[in-house]
């Protein structure tokens, strides 16, 4: 029994590892190492909330779709999936007795609300005939990223703020 523990362990570790890696960037350096730690230390009781607080991963993830939206590289947001989903599928309560992918939804919706209004503004400083392709673009590429990086109801979510914050704003 103890051997399946430490291989469904060490399987469990390198899992996160992978998962976390493309994010580095994100992150600051060493964080496979803190990764690590973590992993080791907390194992079985709360890493994965030890994990969003070391790296601030609801700002982070959300920043990291920020970014996105201004470089307009729909890319690299395609590891955020995996990370929600490990979230997702443990189902952790935080701290305030909320789950943790609720806190992830916040602040997406949140983010992605104020980013929505930003760009529907600076699309439209050039008139209705330099807003309207920015704006088709911006939505093709946000539905890509909705569509590949999101999970399912955090998606529907932000298809919602979207709808609302980008054309209203426009």
């Amino acid at each position: 029994y103890i051997k399946e523990d430490l291989d469904r362990w060490e399987y469990a570790k390198e899992a996160i590892l992978v998962l976390f890696k493309p994010l580095d960037y994100a992150m600051a350096n060493g964080a496979s190492m803190t990764i690590d730690m973590i992993v080791k230390d907390k194992w079985n009781t709360d890493y994965l909330q030890t994990l969003n607080e070391t790296f601030s991963l609801t700002t982070t993830l959300s920043k990291v779709f920020s970014d996105s939206r201004r470089s307009g590289n729909k890319l690299s947001v395609l590891p955020v999936k995996n990370i929600l989903m490990l979230y997702k599928r443990e189902n952790l309560v935080a701290r305030g007795q909320v789950p943790l992918i609720k806190t992830f939804e916040d602040e997406f919706t949140k983010s992605s609300s104020a980013d929505y209004k930003t760009f529907a503004t600076e699309f439209f400083v050039e008139g209705v005939h330099g807003f309207l392709p920015k704006a088709k673009q911006f939505i093709d590429d946000e539905d890509y990223r909705i569509t590949h990086a999101m999970d399912d109801d955090i998606g529907e979510k932000m298809r919602m703020c979207l709808k609302e914050d980008f054309l209203e704003a426009s």
